[in-house]
């Protein structure tokens, strides 16, 4: 059975904050009634109580950020980074592949860059992107600083290669992967820059 005196000693010499935090933990009916007449008593809210859950369950704040730990968050990132990273080499390698596809698809194929400023550019600046994109994976992986910034002005250069060299064709499965690597290098990305991550390539 849990001291009220205590207790109560215990709770004074808490922090507000410490205190938010306990009210967020499973505590014994008496411990917690103790633990809300402090917070009452500071002016705090106490922890919304679920009658349906077991005696100090508290409720989830709908309204807080999620939680995730940074340790959690950079093995995500590191996930991402991987696959990303080997859907590029997977359609790197590719293009030095025989391509399993008829001739007329070939043909339509070798209309790539019909109408641009420059013909030559798409093909030839994504094709020397290829093994940049790979090196900055590493960087990224390793959360090295030049990593993000490789990866930031390979895309750069990338965005300008569409403008000036005209469409491109891609086989539907190549077009599949290409949009799984895009959406993922925006997600790692926004994670490298914007968020606590970001201080792991400062140092």
């Amino acid at each position: 059975m849990a001291d009220p005196q205590r207790l109560r000693k215990l709770y004074e010499s808490l922090s507000d904050d410490e205190l938010v935090r306990i009210s967020r933990s499973e505590l014994v009916l008496e411990a917690r009634d103790l633990l809300n007449a402090e917070m009452t008593e500071r002016g705090l809210a106490p922890a919304a109580r679920n009658p349906y859950l077991p005696p100090a369950a508290p409720i989830a704040d709908p309204a807080a950020e999620a939680a995730i730990s940074e340790r959690g968050l950079a093995r995500l990132f590191q996930g991402m980074v991987v696959v990303s990273t080997a859907i590029g080499l997977f359609l790197w390698l590719w293009s030095y592949l025989p391509l399993p596809i008829s001739e007329q698809a070939m043909a339509i194929r070798d209309a790539d860059g019909i109408g641009a400023l420059l013909p030559w550019a798409s093909y030839w600046v994504l094709t020397a992107l290829q093994p940049i994109w790979v090196v900055a994976g590493i960087g990224l992986y390793f959360f090295l600083r030049w990593g993000r910034l490789l990866l930031a002005a390979a895309y750069a250069a990338g965005v300008i290669a569409y403008v000036v060299g005209g469409m491109i064709i891609w086989l539907p499965w190549e077009g599949v992967l290409v949009t799984i690597a895009t959406l993922l290098d925006g997600a790692i990305l926004a994670l490298a820059f914007l968020t606590p991550l970001a201080k792991r390539f400062e140092r």
